[in-house]
């Protein structure tokens, strides 16, 4: 059976290894010319470690990640709105602050091994009876099995004829990523909220280097509105609620006392 997976975000490229192994011949295209260090750090949960555990992966990623231990989530006012230690689920369990690109790139090493063929620079625009065509109208060819893995937002979705239900997040997040400092709990992903219209947050993200991914919450359509702010107008908004959070948590807990916050 030959399969081709369109998109090597962290699906496709997933699907390809297990699919490789399994003895199928696998195309895996991308849009992108390059693999290129793209992308925000994230929390991988223990589910998403136990598949990378299966796959033979997690050994050579958990040293490049941060431990943690630890979900802490506030409103501005400084109200604990979630305080949640892995332990109290299951003794030695944990998340992985993960760098995406640290992980891009084990999943494409074990895809190479696996013997799947990464074809770069390919946008594929049409599907028509399992038949791949790029935008420039390149014909790919036919494939036993195609799988679609380029995001929610894929637009090739609707070519497959497959009744789908797909509701589009407005929110996004903008994201920055450098050295970690003290302040910060080297184990905890900290967050403040002003209801559902306002979030931001930091996680840490691990490699050698320590690094923090702080997120900021916004609409997509209000993207370049925000642009138009001031760097102090916008660090002002951040360090107002991260301000209050060090207050409420302070007199709100113990483990709060021990520096949670920024």
């Amino acid at each position: 059976m030959k399969i081709a997976i369109i998109g090597s975000g962290t699906a496709g490229p997933t699907a390809s290894i297990f699919l490789a192994r399994a003895g199928y011949d696998v195309d895996l295209f991308e849009r992108a010319p390059k693999k290129e260090a793209v992308g925000a750090g994230f929390l991988l949960q223990p589910t998403g470690m136990a598949v990378l555990d299966d796959m033979g992966i997690l050994e050579e990623l958990l040293p490049h990640i941060a431990q943690i231990d630890r979900l802490f989530c506030q409103a501005q006012s400084g109200k604990i709105l979630l305080d949640l230690s892995y332990d109290e689920l299951r003794e030695g369990l944990y998340g992985a602050g993960t760098y995406r690109p640290i992980l891009l790139d084990l999943l494409l090493n074990h895809a190479q091994k696996a013997g799947v063929n990464m074809v770069w620079d390919r946008s594929i625009s049409c599907i028509a009876d399992n038949i791949l065509k790029t935008a420039e109208g390149e014909h790919l060819g036919k494939y036993d099995l195609v799988l679609i893995c380029d995001g929610a937002r894929s637009r090739l979705r609707d070519q497959t004829g497959i009744p789908t239900r797909v509701d589009r997040y407005p929110w996004g997040a903008l994201w920055y990523i450098g050295k970690r400092s003290e302040e910060f709990d080297p184990n905890t992903l900290w967050q403040s909220v002003h209801g559902s219209a306002w979030l931001n947050g930091y996680l840490p993200t691990g490699t050698k280097d320590d690094l923090l991914s702080l997120f900021w919450s916004i609409r997509m359509d209000q993207v370049h509105h925000m642009k138009r702010w001031s760097l102090s107008e916008w660090k002002d908004q951040v360090g107002e609620g991260s301000e209050r959070g060090r207050r409420g948590v302070g007199e709100g807990s113990e483990r709060g006392r021990r520096g949670v916050g920024p």
